[in-house]
């Protein structure tokens, strides 16, 4: 799509656009802009109001221009169909089969971005030391018998 003004109109197809694109998925859009500094920084604004997470959002090739260019991308994952699970139980091979078609199933309806499974760049690595706080904690904990 290419914006080419900051017009009530011109915000409105923006949104309507928006809205077709993510196919009800908001969270799984992706949107890729560049051009006037102005009217992509407008495209972010209205974007965000809708709800889609500024971690989906890329601002690339900007300058003072007419016109800004929105590229949306939805990634969308087809999962496998998986074998039923019922009946007598089955060899080891067919849980195999079934247990692992699951996991793929379920993998496919989360992810959002297949690139998250490579390196997500939302999520920030940490050293644990937070996490470990209420274990140390109960560690230390201790109850004086002595004074009942």
């Amino acid at each position: 799509m290419t914006l080419e003004s900051l017009r009530a109109s011109e915000r409105q197809r923006l949104r309507t656009f928006l809205e077709r694109a993510s196919r009800g998925r908001r969270d799984a859009l992706h949107l890729l802009i560049s051009g006037s500094s102005g009217l992509s920084a407008e495209a972010v604004h209205q974007a965000k109001q809708m709800g889609i997470d500024g971690y989906n959002i890329q601002l690339t090739d900007q300058h003072d221009g007419r016109t800004a260019r929105i590229e949306a991308t939805v990634y969308l994952a087809r999962p496998p169909d998986c074998p039923l699970f019922s009946g007598m139980l089955p060899d080891a091979e067919f849980l195999d089969q079934t247990f692992g078609c699951s996991t793929r199933h379920n993998l496919a309806v989360m992810v959002n971005d297949p690139r998250d499974l490579f390196g997500n760049k939302a999520v920030k690595p940490s050293d644990g030391d937070r996490a470990a706080t209420p274990v140390t904690k109960y560690r230390a904990f201790t109850t004086d018998k002595s004074s009942e």
